[in-house]
């Protein structure tokens, strides 16, 4: 393991033996290596146990966690005595990481570092003093120095006299609630009833990461006071912890409704499975006030167990629409039944009825691709009446809602229909699902199609240009012809002519080639390439000779990309045109062809041409043999033009000679541009030799950030270890968008020293697109190591829905393995694997199932209520067979519910 400058870094064993003592503990401790390793940590520090210390130990051991100990409560972890005198502190301050040392089955004793943090805070000190100043200024901007410095004195700046201090202190405190956890609730239990110093540590408190805060908010939940439980349910309603939807349950049996509505909110905010049971016991009352927000919470726990049980209150009026909106979340296909069934009957809560027969397919169709099963359902219950219903409302729908139902609509096949979806093709917002349906019909709807080319509406000619084109309909080529003169529709009618491939498209094609907009005449041309008419090589031999510069100019094109050799010698004598468009159309296309005059040709255009065909011609050199490329570039590399110097370099890493390094290595050093500086760090990257390393090391520091990005990008496309230092150095910065690159860059390495590092940093992250980016860092390195990595951020509230989906997007055949080295996994770790593993869907239920034989109940009801979710009968004659062998009373009576009314 190699010594971190200024940092201490000590491992142990499983029973504390010290295994590892770097030189900075030696020197900050007096205490050799040869000293210390072999012995008891406790034998060294034996107040270690005193402070309790060896308890957090025995925790990360236990769960494989990682725990940070605090400068305020803990101070350091071992006395290390000062350097030098301090007015605050005898003795060094120290910021303490504790993590596991893992294997890859498990963890096999502790990895510690230690960073002296005693300066900062003294600092802190200091300007803690400011924040008395009578100054507003001085206040204020002792305030921002704090809250970079994280130091919970900033949590006194909240009951300040001055509303711009008491802004800028919750926003601050906000970005790092947890770290000052203590302080806010000390300031919540004083000043509760007063309201500028409430809502402050409210808004704070909610988004806290410290678990030992919990205890304190069970005590202030018996308070006598209604308004300080109200306050309570409001901050356990938004921690991310699993163990506050204990207290907010014991919340729901409280005197004041407003508590209980509270907890009821904050438990579907949780999406609590627990306290399902609880809520539908609650709404047996039928109290409106608390059953709305009852089924409002059922709806956010999304768990389908409860449909059959909320049947009975689609009848009651006053529930009707929050049920309906229930069944479109969760519903299937008895819950169509009731809702088609309504719908035949009465126009009323009709555009709430078709959201939630919409949401329904939507569903069925994204996760398990049978969303034609529901459409055929309601095909197969709607009467005449139900869809005269439909339509007599289709209009007033809101867009989102038309968009789900759209697919519905067009599976029922009814004339009546076809004319208002038509009627909808000229609707931006639905253009694509409406596409997407004519496509499904295909020829069925041609006619219907080529009709609504007479529309005056632009948009809805569009849409059905690009629908017959998708088609495929010969029909429709006259018709698309006669648009094709409309310049608003020129480009879609190419396309679509394209896609058709109907040689009658070919003459009104050519007659466009002349036409003065870039864009029209890039799109006929490539419509004439996919034709590939035989009197295409005819036809361009009339186009060069054109008086019209813009036919000469296609023509170029479509001789280069054919490749007419009868041509060369016209496309040569070309370059005596005066219009430079013509000469450059030259350029890019004659390098397609093998003469060996071309290579004069392109030098004495890099010579003497314009900037413009300069940069085209440099771009072109990578279509060239290499020998006849490379002194071509090596002129270009030279040009005073920085664009075609970029080309060149560009175009010297395609053809890579022997030389590249030392070559780029010379104009890195003589380049002014950033911009070409940019493409040749990136290119030393892509070349990924060791020389390389040292030439990209020097813009780490430079002062233009995106070659700082530039670098690291490079870095890490290099296979080598030198890299990774250099990378990791990174992960530590305070700018976002750097660190984001290191942890991209990082992937390539698949180090478990880099995956540990990665980790921490994220373990300690709040920002979620850098946990994304970490998250997305260990997918794709693929190997077990990684895929731990993500599962053990699934032990972080904050981080464990991100780290759920990204286990759900690992290989199904990396799943056997993964299984096998997470033996000795948490709880917490079990349940996220299980969620990801139905959030997969396809092959998994063989290991969901595993899970039904684990000793932790909590991790059966998971699997039981992940195997329910899946919901095909293979999954429920599993849990059938697993009810003979549970003896768990509570456990059986949920399998029973979940099987209630199946045919198996």
């Amino acid at each position: 393991m190699e010594d971190k400058e200024n940092y201490g870094i000590l491992t142990t064993d499983r029973n504390l033996i010290i295994t590892y003592w770097n030189s900075w503990l030696e020197e900050k401790t007096k205490i050799p290596r040869e000293d210390i390793v072999g012995k008891l940590i406790t034998e060294i520090y034996p107040d270690l146990i005193d402070r309790g210390i060896t308890k957090i130990f025995e925790e990360v051991l236990q769960n494989g966690v990682v725990r940070i100990l605090s400068t305020r409560f803990h101070k350091y972890l071992i006395p290390i005595e000062l350097s030098y005198p301090s007015k605050y502190f005898d003795k060094m301050r120290q910021r303490v990481t504790i993590a596991p040392l893992k294997t890859e089955k498990e963890v096999v004793g502790l990895i510690i570092t230690i960073e002296d943090v005693t300066q900062i805070l003294e600092e802190e000190m200091e300007l803690k003093e400011k924040l008395k100043s009578p100054d507003e200024k001085e206040r204020i901007l002792a305030l921002k120095k704090l809250s970079q410095m994280e130091d919970e004195g900033i949590v006194e700046a909240i009951n300040d006299e001055s509303w711009k201090v008491r802004k800028i202190a919750v926003e601050e405190i906000k970005k790092k609630s947890g770290k000052f956890a203590y302080e806010l609730l000390k300031r919540m239990k004083e000043e509760y009833r007063n309201l500028s110093v409430l809502n402050s540590v409210i808004q704070i408190l909610s988004s806290t990461t410290d678990l030992d805060i919990l205890y304190a908010l069970s005590q202030m939940l018996k308070d006598k006071d209604p308004d300080l439980r109200l306050y309570t349910v409001q901050i356990l309603s938004n921690i991310n912890f699993e163990e506050a939807e204990d207290l907010l349950i014991s919340a729901l049996s409280d005197s004041n409704p407003n508590v209980v509505f509270s907890a009821i909110e904050g438990l579907g905010n949780k999406k609590s499975q627990k306290a399902v049971p609880y809520l539908l016991k609650f709404l047996e009352s039928k109290d409106y006030y608390l059953g709305v927000a009852i089924l409002n919470a059922l709806k956010e726990i999304n768990d389908p167990t409860i449909i059959e049980k909320i049947y009975p209150y689609f009848e009651d009026e006053l529930f009707k629409p929050h049920v309906i909106e229930i069944l479109g979340e969760l519903g299937d296909k008895n819950s169509v039944k009731i809702l088609v069934n309504h719908l035949n009957q009465s126009p009323e809560y009709i555009e709430d009825i078709l959201e939630a027969l919409g949401k329904i397919y939507r569903r069925y169709e994204n996760i398990y691709e049978e969303g034609e099963y529901i459409a055929k359902e309601i095909k197969d219950n709607l009467t005449p009446q139900g869809l005269k219903n439909v339509l007599d409302f289709i209009f007033k729908l809101r867009e989102e809602t038309l968009k789900n139902i759209i697919p519905i609509l067009a599976y029922l096949k009814d004339p009546t229909v076809e004319r208002y979806l038509i009627k909808f093709i000229g609707n931006p917002n639905v253009r694509n699902e409406i596409i997407e349906v004519l496509i499904k019909y295909g020829k069925e709807i041609e006619d219907l199609l080529i009709e609504s080319l007479r529309d005056e509406d632009i948009e809805i000619k569009t849409l059905a240009i690009m629908a017959l084109g998708r088609i495929g309909s010969k029909k429709a080529v006259p018709y698309i012809l006669e648009q094709l003169e409309d310049e608003n529709l020129t480009i879609v009618c190419a396309g679509a002519l394209a896609k058709i491939g109907d040689r009658r498209a070919f003459d009104p094609l050519i007659k466009k080639l002349g036409h003065p907009n870039p864009y029209i005449r890039q799109s006929i041309i490539s419509a004439l390439n996919s034709l590939g008419h035989p009197e295409m090589r005819e036809r361009v031999k009339e186009l060069l000779v054109s008086n019209n510069c813009y036919e000469k100019e296609s023509a170029i094109k479509i001789i280069g990309y054919f490749g007419y050799e009868e041509y060369k010698d016209d496309l040569i004598k070309l370059l005596e045109e005066d219009n430079e468009e013509i000469r450059k159309a030259v350029y890019e296309n004659i390098v397609f062809f093998d003469d060996e005059r071309i290579f004069e040709i392109l030098k004495s255009g890099l010579e003497k041409e314009k900037r413009k065909i300069r940069e085209v011609i440099a771009r072109a050199l990578i279509y060239i043999e290499k020998e006849k490329a490379l002194p071509l570039i090596e002129i270009a590399l030279k040009d005073s033009s920085p664009w075609v110097r970029y080309y060149a370099v560009k175009s010297l890493v395609f053809h890579n000679p022997p030389y590249i390094i030392d070559l780029l290595e010379d104009l890195l050093h003589r380049e002014e541009s950033e911009l070409v500086k940019a493409i040749i760090i990136e290119s030393l990257g892509k070349i990924g030799n060791k020389r390389a390393i040292p030439l990209i090391q020097k813009f780490l520091d430079s002062d233009n950030k995106d070659l700082i990005l530039n670098s690291i990008s490079a870095l890490g496309n290099i296979d080598h270890p030198e890299t990774i230092p250099l990378l990791l150095q990174f992960l530590n910065s305070r700018d976002k968008d750097l660190k984001k690159e290191a942890i991209r860059a990082l992937k390539n390495k698949k180090n478990p020293i880099v995956i540990q590092n990665i980790l921490w940093c994220t373990i300690t992250e709040n920002d979620k697109d850098i946990i994304k980016e970490a998250l997305l860092a260990f997918l794709q390195m693929g190997i077990l190591e990684s895929y731990r990595a993500i599962l053990s951020l699934s032990l972080y509230a904050d981080k464990r829905d991100m780290a759920i989906d990204t286990l759900s997007q690992i290989p199904l055949e990396e799943i056997p393995n993964l299984l096998k080295a997470c033996n000795n996994i948490t709880k917490i770790e079990k349940k996220a694997l299980i969620l990801a593993l139905e959030r997969k869907r396809k092959g998994v239920t063989k290991y969901i199932a595993q899970f039904l034989k684990d000793d932790d109940r909590d991790v059966k009801i998971q699997a039981i209520f992940s195997l329910h979710n899946l919901g095909s009968i293979e999954e429920y004659k599993i849990l059938k067979d697993f009810l003979l062998e549970e003896k768990d009373s509570e456990i059986i009576q949920i399998v029973k519910n979940i099987l209630e009314g199946r045919e198996i």
